[in-house]
C-alpha cells in the first residue's frame, strides 16, 4: 500500500507491487496492490519546459504503476490492484496490471480471480490497464475500471491538448475446464481536448469446457474535443474495441458490449467487434452504440455469433446523431451447423445536414430455422441515403428474411433495401420495403424467396416520393420446385416535374400453384412514366399473373 503527495509540483514516479505464491494446501492466495498518489501544487506555469511523451511527462508530472500478482496450484487465487491518481496540474501515465494463476501445474483445482481498479484526474491523462485470469480446473473471472476525468488545466504550453485522456484496457482470462467471464467499464470525461478510448481486446475470455461471458460498457464524452473509441491509429486495421468469447468444446458463448460518444462540439467515432464463438452450444452476442456529436457522428461495429450445435444469435442497434454529417455501417451475423440462427440490425441516423446509414444482417444455418432483419433509417437536413440489406440462408428448415430502408430529407434522399430467403427443404419467405421522401427521391427495392421443397413467398415494396421528383424501381421473385410459389411488387413514385416507376414480379414452380402480381403507379406534373412486369409458371398447377398500371401527368403552361 503505497501513498505519494507532492506540494511543489514536481515529479513522482511510484511503484506498488504485491506477489503472493502459495500457502496453506487449498487454501486462499491473495495478492493485492493499492496505491494513491496526488500532486496539490496549484500553479506550476513558473516551472520551465515540457517534458517528452507529448507533454505526458514534465512539471507536475505523475508516473504511477501497480502490479498484483497471485500464483497458486490449490485452492483461490486472487490478485488486485487499484491505482488512483489525483492532479491539479500537470499529467499523469498511469500503468496498472494483475494477474491471478491457479494453474500452477496441470489439471490444478481452484478459482482464479483478477482485477484492476485505474482512476485518475489531472490535466493530461495516459492510463494502461491489463488484467489476466487463468485457472485450469476451475472458472476464471476479471474485471477492469478504467475511470479518468480532465480537469481543463494542462500542462503549461501544450494547450491545445491533442489527446486530453487515453485509455487502453488489455483483458483476457482463460479456463481448462470451468466458466470464463470478464467485464469492463471505461469511462473518460474531458472538458476541453480529445478523448481517446482503446479496448484491445476490452474482454476476451475463453476455455474448453464450460459457459463463457464477456461484456463491457465504454462511456466517452468530450466538451472541446473529439472523442473516438477503437482505432486508434486510424488505420482501419483493427476495430481495438473488441469482445470475444470462445468455448471449444461444451459450453455457451456470450459476448455484448454497449458504448456511448458523445462530443458536443466536435466528432464522435466508435468502432466495434463484438464475438460469440462456440462448439457444443449456443452462442449469443449483441451491441448497443449511441454517438452524438456538433461535426461528424460516425459508427461501425461488427457483431458475430457461431457455434456448430445450438442457436446463434447476433443482434445489432446502433444510433447515430450529429448536426453536419451522421454515419452508420454495422452489421450482425449468426452462423450455425445444427440449431437456429437469428441475426437482426438496426440503424438510425437523424438530425444530420447529411446522413447516411447502412445495416446488414445475415443468418445462415444448415440444420434449422434462419431468420434476419434489417433495418436502417436516415432522417435529415439536405440529404440522407440509407441502406438496409438482410439474408436468411438454411439447408432444412424455415427461411425468413426482412430488409427495411427509410429516408428523407428536404433536398435528396435515396433509400435500398434488400432481401433473400433460402432453403431446400423448408418455407422460404422475404419481405422487402423501402420508402424515401424529400424534394428528389429514390426508392430502390430487391426481395426474394427460393426453396427446392416448400412453399416461397415474396413481397417487395417502394416508394419514392419526391416534391419535385420521384423514382421507385422494385423487384420481386419466389421459386420452388414442390410447393406454391407467391410474388407480389408494388411501386409508387410522385413528383411536380417527374415520376417514374419501375415494377417487376416474377413466381415460378414445377409442382404447385404459382401467383404473381406487380402494380406500378406513378403521379407527376410534367412527365410520368410506370410500367409494370408479372409471370408466372407452373409445370402441374394453376398460375396467375397480374399487371396493375396507372401513370397520371398533368402539365401545366
Amino acid at each position: 500500500n503505497v501513498l505519494s503527495n507532492s506540494q511543489n509540483g514536481g515529479v513522482i514516479v511510484t511503484t506498488a507491487a504485491a506477489n503472493a505464491r502459495p500457502g496453506l494446501q487449498y487454501g486462499a492466495t491473495v495478492a493485492e496492490a493499492d496505491q494513491y498518489v496526488m500532486n496539490t501544487a496549484q500553479d506550476v506555469s513558473g516551472l520551465s519546459g515540457v517534458g517528452a511523451f507529448g507533454g505526458y511527462i514534465g512539471d507536475g508530472f505523475l508516473g504511477t504503476g501497480a502490479r498484483a500478482a497471485a500464483t497458486a496450484g490449490q485452492g483461490q487465487t486472487v490478485a488486485l490492484a487499484r491505482n488512483v491518481v489525483n492532479t491539479n496540474v500537470g499529467g499523469s501515465i498511469a500503468d496498472v496490471r494483475a494477474n491471478a494463476n491457479s494453474a500452477r501445474w496441470y489439471m490444478s483445482p481452484g478459482h482464479a480471480i483478477a482485477g484492476i481498479a485505474n482512476i485518475g484526474r489531472g490535466g493530461k491523462l495516459y492510463q494502461f490497464s491489463e488484467n489476466r485470469a487463468r485457472a485450469s480446473l476451475g472458472t476464471a473471472t476479471g474485471g477492469v475500471l478504467n475511470w479518468q476525468v480532465h480537469n481543463g488545466v494542462v500542462p503549461n504550453e501544450i494547450q491545445p491538448v491533442s489527446n486530453a485522456l487515453y485509455s487502453e484496457i488489455d483483458q483476457k482470462t482463460y479456463a481448462d475446464a470451468g466458466a470464463t467471464q470478464a467485464g469492463y467499464v471505461n469511462i473518460q470525461k474531458s472538458y476541453g481536448g480529445k478523448v481517446a478510448i482503446v479496448n484491445n481486446p476490452g474482454a476476451a475470455v475463453s476455455n474448453a469446457v464450460g459457459n463463457s461471458a464477456a461484456g463491457g460498457i465504454t462511456i466517452g464524452y468530450s466538451e472541446a474535443g473529439k472523442v473516438q473509441v477503437g482505432d486508434y491509429d486510424q488505420e482501419n486495421d483493427s476495430p481495438e474495441n473488441d469482445v470475444a468469447a470462445t468455448v471449444r468444446g461444451r459450453g455457451t458463448a456470450q459476448a455484448g458490449q454497449l458504448n456511448i460518444a458523445v462530443a458536443p462540439n466536435n466528432d464522435a467515432l466508435v468502432l466495434g467487434d463484438i464475438k460469440a464463438t462456440a462448439n457444443q452450444g449456443s452462442a449469443v452476442s449483441g451491441a448497443f452504440t449511441l454517438t452524438n456529436s456538433y461535426a461528424t457522428s460516425e459508427q461501425g461495429v461488427d457483431v458475430n455469433s457461431r457455434t456448430s450445435e445450438y442457436q446463434a444469435i447476433a443482434g445489432n442497434v446502433g444510433v447515430a446523431q450529429a448536426s453536419q454529417r451522421s454515419v452508420i455501417a454495422n452489421s450482425a451475423t449468426a452462423k450455425t451447423t445444427t440449431g437456429s440462427a437469428l441475426a437482426y440490425n438496426i440503424g438510425n441516423a437523424a438530425v444530420s445536414t447529411q446522413n447516411s446509414a447502412t445495416t446488414s444482417a445475415d443468418a445462415t444455418s444448415t440444420t434449422g430455422q434462419a431468420a434476419a432483419l434489417a433495418a436502417s433509417q436516415s432522417v435529415g437536413g439536405v440529404h440522407s441515403d440509407s441502406q438496409g440489406a438482410s439474408s436468411a440462408t438454411t439447408s432444412t428448415g424455415n427461411a425468413a428474411s426482412a430488409g427495411l430502408a427509410f429516408s428523407g430529407s428536404a433536398f435528396t434522399t435515396r433509400a435500398v433495401s434488400t432481401s433473400a430467403a433460402a432453403s431446400k427443404e423448408g418455407q422460404a419467405v422475404s419481405g422487402s420495403w423501402s420508402g424515401a421522401l424529400s424534394g428528389d427521391a429514390t426508392a430502390d427495392t430487391a426481395s426474394s424467396a427460393a426453396t427446392t421443397t416448400g412453399n416461397a413467398a415474396s413481397v417487395a415494396q417502394g416508394y419514392g416520393l419526391g416534391v419535385l421528383q420521384g423514382k421507385a424501381t422494385v423487384a420481386s421473385s419466389s421459386g420452388t420446385e414442390a410447393g406454391s410459389a407467391g410474388s407480389m411488387a408494388i411501386g409508387v413514385s410522385t413528383g411536380v416535374i417527374q415520376a417514374q416507376s419501375k415494377v417487376a414480379s416474377s413466381a415460378e414452380t414445377k409442382d404447385g400453384r404459382a401467383q404473381s402480381l406487380a402494380g406500378a403507379l406513378s403521379a407527376a406534373g410534367v412527365n410520368s412514366v410506370a410500367s409494370a412486369t408479372s409471370s408466372s409458371a407452373s409445370e402441374t398447377g394453376e398460375c396467375c399473373a397480374s399487371c396493375y398500371l396507372c401513370y397520371m401527368c398533368y402539365l401545366m403552361i
